[in-house]
């Protein structure tokens, strides 16, 4: 067994839905692999989106030390980020 999948609503992704409840999904998503209190968000002047892609960049970057379930998550919201913007053009 995995050890992950359906049983975890956090990662549901439906591109039906309105953009604002996608981009709150993705904040809670990326929540999940940040420490609390690691990211402090204020002061930086930004679209959702680029707080979002800035957030994840350091997860990027070390996704090769990330557990395989994190892997995932981490290529699922890079994609899901990515969407969004295609979206928002």
């Amino acid at each position: 067994m995995s050890g992950y999948g359906d049983t975890e609503p956090e990662d549901a992704w439906d591109a039906g839905d309105p953009t604002p409840i996608l981009i709150g999904n993705l904040f809670r998503r990326l929540a999940l692999l940040e420490p609390p209190l690691r990211f402090d968000p204020s002061g930086i002047n930004a679209t959702d989106l680029d707080t979002l892609a800035f957030r994840l960049a350091p997860f990027v970057t070390n996704r090769a030390l990330l557990s395989e379930r994190e892997q995932v998550r981490v290529d699922q919201l890079a994609d899901d980020i990515a969407t969004l913007r295609a979206r928002n053009d």
